[in-house]
């Protein structure tokens, strides 16, 4: 190869590898957003078409297609569960009353004490007010006495 091909072909090289970043960042074609839109021939779900055509029926099968025997017997069962249904029913709701009765015994004995516990806070408070006058006039009574020259002193400690 002759020397002008080579540099031809370096100089093709190089500037195939500086092109690449260029060509990576020029931008790519977004695909548009699908639409959801339906399909005209799709029913809307929940209809009755929609249900045929998905297997959700309601309706009831024919009379004729009854058995008597499992009809008294499903009857039977459905009256049983509808017994216990009551009956639990019931018990939860005599519990609720338990319960709610418990609240209100429990409100007024919490109410009972804590009016107690203020009417011992008072009788403390009044018993403390007593006492610090009854200090004072004992620490007056010594004071008085010692200027007298503490003899023939009677005073009572309270």
């Amino acid at each position: 190869m002759s020397r002008s091909h080579s540099a031809v072909l370096v100089a093709f090289a190089l500037g195939a590898v500086l092109a690449l970043p260029v060509v990576a960042q020029q931008a790519k074609p977004v695909p548009a957003a699908v639409q959801g839109t339906p399909v005209a021939d799709s029913p809307v779900p929940g209809s009755e078409e929609w249900q045929r055509q998905y297997g959700e029926t309601t309706r009831p099968a024919p009379e004729s297609r009854d058995n008597s025997t499992e009809v008294a017997v499903t009857d039977k069962l459905n009256a049983e569960v509808a017994a216990r249904n009551e009956a639990a029913a019931r018990a939860e709701a005599d519990i609720i009353a338990s319960n709610d009765a418990a609240y209100e015994n429990w409100q007024a004995e919490t109410a009972r004490i804590a009016a107690e516990n203020a009417r011992i806070a008072a009788e403390n408070a009044a018993a403390e007010d007593r006492y610090r006058r009854d200090m004072a006039s004992y620490e007056q009574s010594v004071v008085a006495c010692e200027r007298a020259g503490g003899r023939n002193c009677r005073v009572n400690k309270p």
